[in-house]
């Protein structure tokens, strides 16, 4: 079973609404972990803030997943607009390091 099936399957058994939501939490998640690293000074990168950022990118790559799934099958265009948002943002950035 490749990722997509596997989000779709997740999808149909819990359903858009609790993905979503789980999509939001998972973000905040991220985010305190984020925080709690900042907290302890940024040089102290213990085991445990590594350990603890790497689940919440795992766990927050899988609901991105899940949730271009959602959004694919709403907009027949969905993956080429995100290629040239990507792609927008990506050249947007490299100007602003370059200047």
């Amino acid at each position: 079973m490749n990722d997509t099936e596997l989000y779709e399957k997740c999808i149909i058994n819990w359903g858009i609404v609790a993905q979503l939501d789980q999509c939001i939490e998972e973000a905040a998640e991220l985010i305190v972990s984020i925080n709690k690293w900042k907290r302890s000074g940024l040089a102290s990168f213990s085991t445990y803030c590594i350990d603890a950022i790497i689940d919440e990118i795992v766990d927050n790559e899988i609901m991105l997943g899940q949730l271009c799934v959602i959004l694919n099958h709403r907009d027949p265009d969905f993956k080429e607009k995100i290629v040239e948002q990507r792609n927008y943002k990506r050249d947007r950035l490299k100007f602003r390091v370059e200047k």
